[in-house]
């Protein structure tokens, strides 16, 4: 198997003459104190926020497909099988994506167990027909760890959750495979086969993050998975997880702007543009971009960050200066921080349980900020951009988003870091916790 460098954020340091907006909110758990003098670095080193529990799972296998290169795959020759019964503990609170795909002989003829909406979906599709079952099941996404197993002899396929019959399946198949020994079994973790020419039943993100320990696959030797485990730790799932994206802090995920565009009569109804970004943050490091959104030719056009050597929160826009002000570190909890960011009608704001602090922008700005939102080539970047401001300055632990009221899904990236958690986060460790 062949591993990839992990992609980094492109850091370089640059100087510009130009004034940089700045809009401080002042958080929760008190204000500064007058020793301070409304001065409060921070020393670079020490600048930690929320710490996370990043124990990980030993015999705990992260489905997350790093790269194209590197999918889970494994193969079995036809004419050694005694069984087609697989089984796996699987926990995930993402709610699309295929959990393993399989086929015999080749891809006519394969089989896919997946979530859609949080329950299980098998499609299937060979010589003597197609199949396609969706919704079936508990709630799968739900963090919890459930065994799963499926089953397959001369007419049915069975899938079971915790020992309960969900599907059952008729199937026929006119030509025996026994006949054919030289025919392989093949599964795939996680995604399709790469390169993969499967069309599928109905459309599905494959990108599934998950988690999966005690598997047994036909009840064959499966060590390729363990012996991923021994040489990427990356492929390890967090012992304790919660909903959430993980970020490392080396990385960041970029999405095309057609991703977030509504329907022209959508736009028709509203009667004024308005762009919202809303934040529950546990940073494990003070310092990094939050989200970007970058016009033609990849130019800066807004951006939310934490600045690296103060306690501020930074919102940049077309390189205009605004205000300042500062907070103490205190805000560092378990608890999630909610940061919301509003522009409308000329106005910035930039808003937290116990600040609410307005801007007013010029027309100019605002209306071209709306028409390079329009545009379906801008970019919006989260946890990060190609080229940041200093070096390290990508944004380090857990994120829930919503871009104008929907929640952000990185499955849908254009690109991902391939160390971003897209659903699941380290649970925080709490005050008392060593």
């Amino acid at each position: 198997t062949l591993f990839r460098s992990p992609s980094t954020c492109i850091m370089k340091t640059i100087i510009t003459s130009r004034a940089i907006l700045t809009l401080i909110i002042l958080l929760q758990y008190g204000n500064l104190s007058e020793e301070s003098n409304g001065k409060q670095d921070l020393d670079p080193v020490k600048n930690s926020c929320v710490r996370l529990q990043t124990a990980r799972l030993e015999n705990g296998l992260y489905l997350g497909n790093e790269d194209n290169e590197n999918i889970l795959f494994m193969e079995f020759p036809l004419s050694k099988l005694t069984s087609y019964l697989s089984s796996f503990d699987f926990r995930t609170f993402d709610s699309e994506g295929v959990i393993f795909y399989g086929d015999i002989g080749g891809e006519e003829n394969w089989f896919i167990l997946a979530l859609r909406d949080k329950n299980l979906e098998v499609q299937m599709s060979n010589d003597d027909g197609q199949m396609l079952l969706s919704k079936w099941g508990p709630n799968m996404s739900d963090g919890k760890w459930r065994k799963v197993s499926v089953d397959r002899n001369a007419s049915t396929i069975e899938v079971k959750v915790d020992s309960e019959v969900v599907i059952n399946l008729m199937h026929y198949v006119k030509k025996p495979y026994s006949g054919q020994s030289d025919w392989k079994l093949r599964i795939v973790v996680g995604d399709l086969p790469t390169n993969s020419s499967i069309q599928l039943l109905r459309p599905l993100n494959t990108a599934l993050d998950a988690c999966m320990r005690h598997w047994s696959w036909v009840q064959e030797d499966a060590s390729i998975l363990t012996s991923v485990l021994e040489s990427n730790e990356h492929r390890h799932c967090f012992e304790h997880e919660e909903a959430g994206a993980y970020f490392p802090g080396n990385g960041y995920a970029e999405f095309k702007l057609a991703t977030f565009l509504s329907s022209g009569r959508d736009e028709e109804k509203q009667t004024e543009w308005t762009l919202t970004a809303m934040f529950f943050l546990r940073p494990v490091v003070f310092s990094g971009i939050l989200f970007a959104i970058h016009g033609e030719n990849d130019t800066d056009v807004l951006s939310l960050s934490m600045d690296r050597l103060r306690p501020v929160f930074t919102v940049s826009l077309f390189g205009k200066m605004l205000s300042t002000a500062q907070f103490t570190l205190e805000a560092c909890t378990y608890h999630w921080m909610q940061v919301l960011l509003t522009l409308r009608n000329n106005q910035l704001v930039l808003k937290t349980p116990v600040t609410y602090s307005v801007s007013e922008l010029s027309a100019d700005d605002f209306y071209n900020l709306e028409k390079i939102w329009h545009k379906r080539t801008t970019s919006v970047y989260v946890g990060g951009t190609p080229d940041s401001a200093a070096e390290d300055f990508c944004f380090s632990g857990c994120m829930k988003m919503q871009l104008q009221g929907k929640p952000l899904d990185l499955d849908k990236a254009e690109y991902k870091h391939q160390h971003i958690r897209a659903h699941s986060c380290p649970k925080a460790k709490r005050p008392e916790d060593p």
